[in-house]
């Protein structure tokens, strides 16, 4: 009688949680976390090749960062700042002064 009241008990409990492994299957993939380390391996790898790739860029930046200035400098230096030497066009007009009041004309 106890064993029949187990079973009644345990059944849908075991019921219960295979259909909802299997529902969750559908969402997440259930597989051995052996796979998962051997990605997570081969995505830290790929981590450590993007921070090298992107210390090489930040350095290569930098030097042709200062080789522009360089260049500039130079420029700058044997024009004679050439443009000090470039005439600017006139300003325009400062536009009119109104006294602030707002007038309206009817057309008819």
């Amino acid at each position: 009688m106890q064993f029949l009241s187990v079973i009644k008990r345990v059944v849908p409990f075991v019921f219960a949680v295979t259909v909802g492994v299997l529902i969750a299957s559908i969402f997440v993939p259930l597989s051995s976390p052996a796979e998962s380390f051997k990605s997570n391996f081969k995505s830290r790898h790929d981590c450590k090749r993007f921070k090298r790739e992107m210390r090489e860029l930040r350095r290569e930046n930098i030097r042709l960062s200062m080789e522009n200035e360089e260049l500039r400098m130079t420029v700058e230096r044997q024009s004679g700042n050439a443009w000090e030497r470039t005439e600017m066009p006139p300003a325009p007009p400062a536009p009119p002064v109104s006294d602030g009041r707002v007038t309206f004309e009817r057309v008819r």
